[in-house]
């Protein structure tokens, strides 16, 4: 009985310590590219790495056969609704959505790349 007792008491602290969540993004690291990849005129690709606490690691890269480029890496933080952002002096903000080993990324006023490249797309893992 007092077996039963601590199994108990272990799935209850599981249950409500957050730790479910942690397991969830772990799942979201990976290597994802953008569909215009099987195109051969743009090429673009994110790298993420969960760090834990509710934060991740991404290096996005995008280029265009017209020969722009663009590149950025950072630590993005995720919001309670699972939603990652990163901001920093020279981009306004780097959202990432993530669904069914997708993530979908929106780029507002950010200057790490050329004019025809942009990092706003969905990647898939």
């Amino acid at each position: 009985m007092r077996i039963f007792f601590y199994i108990l008491l272990a799935i209850v602290a599981f249950l409500f310590c957050g730790c479910q969540d942690e397991t969830k993004f772990q799942e979201l690291s990976g290597v994802y590219n953008n569909s215009f990849n099987k195109h051969g005129i743009s090429f673009g690709r994110v790298y993420i790495d969960y760090l834990g606490n509710s934060q991740l690691d991404f290096h996005i890269e995008t280029a265009h056969a017209s020969g722009c480029s663009g590149l950025l890496s950072g630590v993005a933080k995720i919001n309670t609704n699972g939603i990652a952002e990163f901001s920093d002096f020279d981009c306004g903000s780097l959202i990432f959505s993530f669904s069914h080993k997708k993530v979908e990324v929106d780029e507002k006023d950010c200057d790490h790349h050329g004019m025809r490249c942009y990092f706003t797309g969905v990647y898939e893992k």
